[in-house]
């Protein structure tokens, strides 16, 4: 494959597994913001959303009536006509009432989806930050256990040098014993490499999770950049429509106070007009007893008389 002869010697250079390298990582807290900035997942979310809701208002938009301008040019040989030639301009407007219901629906389907995308948002997004937590996790568990593997085939080594040492001066081991110990010492050596190599898987995975491709510091530094941006830009996007719901809210209190003070007004008008016609039946009342009483004074003036 590589297009070499069969005797042909390869040199492999093989220093870069002598040496553990490590892998500066930031915060996790800055962590999880970069993966919440860059994983092309929410990327899709975002998109599908913003693509329902484009969905939304282009179908409010077909409730409307159709409108159509157009413009004709006639020419006429009839010698009655006063003018043979005239222009047509005009405005045609139609309104399908029976697509109606279908576009209400229609539009109503599609909210639906757009609350169902900004919920599968936040979920994604707490998905993104499990994954970055799990993966450092990861990271950190296999850098133990490289170290555990090389301080582990060190010993090894150390004790098969010494081994070797004291056989060629006093001859106290086998060729068998000493086959055994270097084969667990290769062993050893083994499980370190594979330990190394799942310490560099676990590290570029934590680059996918994060979705760059390396940590370096300029890289960092650009990100970190970026994300002040970002949240300054939250930060006005929150105020507006912080200042939006009070507007709101205080035309809400005011027309509360104008209904309360409208109901007070309807209340205290009712309230004066049943006062005033009360008072008017006492006075009526009141008349009709000074109507009545003359007519008795001469009746009890004639029995005085008998």
């Amino acid at each position: 494959m590589l297009g070499l002869y069969p005797n042909a010697r390869i040199k492999v250079d093989d220093s870069a597994l002598n040496t553990i390298p490590d892998f500066p990582l930031p915060k996790m807290e800055l962590m999880e913001q970069i993966a919440l900035m860059k994983r092309p997942e929410l990327y899709e979310i975002d998109m599908q959303k913003h693509i329902n809701v484009i969905e939304c208002r282009k179908t409010i938009l077909m409730m409307f009536p159709n409108v159509r301008m157009f413009v004709d040019f006639t020419n006429s040989n009839n010698s009655f006509l006063y003018h043979s030639t005239w222009w047509e301009l005009g405005v045609r407007a139609a309104y399908n009432l029976l697509k109606l219901p279908q576009h209400i629906a229609r539009y109503q389907a599609y909210s639906a989806q757009v609350d169902t995308e900004e919920a599968r948002t936040y979920a994604q997004a707490i998905a993104v930050m499990a994954q970055v937590r799990i993966a450092h996790a990861n990271l950190i568990s296999t850098k133990e256990q490289l170290d555990i593997d090389t301080r582990v085939n060190a010993a090894y080594k150390k004790n098969l040098d010494k081994a070797v040492g004291s056989n060629k001066v006093a001859g106290e081991l086998s060729a068998l014993e000493l086959a055994h110990m270097r084969l667990a010492t290769a062993e050893t050596e083994i499980q370190k490499y594979l330990s190394l190599g799942n310490y560099y898987v676990s590290y570029f995975r934590v680059l996918n999770t994060l979705g760059i491709e390396n940590l370096h510091e300029a890289t960092i530094d650009g990100l970190k950049k970026k994300l002040v941006e970002e949240r300054l830009r939250a930060q006005k996007e929150l105020d507006k429509i912080k200042a939006e719901y009070e507007a709101r809210q205080e035309q809400a209190l005011e027309a509360e106070k104008a209904m309360q003070k409208s109901a007070e007004q309807v209340q205290a008008e009712l309230v004066a007009e049943v006062s005033a016609k009360m008072t008017e039946k006492q006075k009526k009342q009141a008349a009709v007893q000074a109507a009545q009483t003359p007519a008795a004074q001469p009746a009890t003036e004639e029995k005085k008389l008998r």
